[in-house]
């Protein structure tokens, strides 16, 4: 994506440079496989960099690698999309997780 129409054709050419063009990161947790693979194509044909977690569980597990592991850290998500009931662990249980990382 061109970095003029991501942020707007007003920014001048010092404000241009100031932005690190990177994809944004997404997690998803969907124990649902067929909405997990849309939430993946959709974001992914944006230009996001998506991990994906098939259950609560999981989901807490990776993002503890993600966020506690040594040298990872540059890779945690800009935004995290739960499933509010998933087997393992809930949504909202997942989201006081991460609040508390």
């Amino acid at each position: 994506m061109d970095i003029t129409h991501r942020y707007g054709s007003h920014m001048s050419d010092p404000e241009k440079d100031l932005i690190v063009a990177r994809p944004g990161r997404v997690f998803v947790a969907e124990d649902d496989a067929e909405m997990r693979a849309i939430l993946r194509f959709a974001l992914t044909r944006r230009g996001y960099e998506v991990t994906e977690a098939e259950n609560g569980a999981q989901a807490l597990e990776l993002l503890g690698e993600i966020l506690l592991g040594l040298g990872r850290r540059h890779m945690a998500p800009d935004l995290v999309i739960t499933d509010q009931c998933m087997p393992g662990c809930q949504g909202l249980d997942l989201i006081e997780a991460l609040r508390e990382v």
